[in-house]
């Protein structure tokens, strides 16, 4: 597994690689800079997209996560229902769980004064 951290106009995003695809892009640092053709490819793709001179990707992508993120990377475009309808399904306890902790974060910060 090949990890490369680069900076871009909406932070320090993390690519991860294997031998025949990208398996993972997240925002952060992982502070590793490792040699990778793959990474080599996805990173300048990704800039030229920043640039607006690219809008589609041409890399091998294998992701890789949960069950749950597995189904929701399938889905087409578009299919995916919002999180609050997935997660008022009784067997996505763990996204319900997700969701009201979130929404309560975003209200709490919100609500809060701006200086302190």
């Amino acid at each position: 597994m090949s990890t490369r951290t680069i900076e871009t106009p909406i932070g320090l995003l993390t690519l991860q690689a294997d031998e025949a695809a990208v398996t993972a892009i997240r925002f952060g640092a992982d502070g590793a800079q490792d040699a990778s053709p793959l990474l080599d490819a996805a990173e300048a793709q990704l800039r030229e997209y920043f640039a607006g001179t690219r809008r589609t990707f041409d890399l091998p992508l294998a992701p890789r996560g949960t069950a749950f993120q597995q189904r929701v990377w399938a889905a087409p475009p578009g299919s995916v229902p919002a999180p609050c309808t997935a997660a008022a399904r009784p067997d996505r306890a763990a996204v319900r769980r997700f969701w009201y902790v979130w929404h309560y974060l975003k209200n709490s910060v919100s609500a809060r004064p701006a200086n302190g």
